[in-house]
């Protein structure tokens, strides 16, 4: 299978990674102020049950690390 996000926890701070162009655009038209750090976007962990939340509802698919 194909994800469109990949999640990554590295404890005080989980990454967000679009991994096509669809993921891309609902992340730069959906998260703003973002951190980015290379091709992933950095999340606080209080904010991240509500965006996979809403990638989610959205019919995006994301893998979990």
């Amino acid at each position: 299978m194909e994800y469109d996000f990949r999640i990554e926890n590295h404890g005080s701070v989980f990454l967000l990674t679009p991994l096509n162009d669809n993921a891309q655009a609902w992340a730069d038209l959906n998260l703003q102020e973002v951190v980015k750090l290379g091709k992933s976007i950095a999340v606080e962990p209080r904010y991240v049950d509500n965006i996979l939340y809403a990638i989610e509802n959205d019919g995006f698919t994301v893998e979990t690390n």
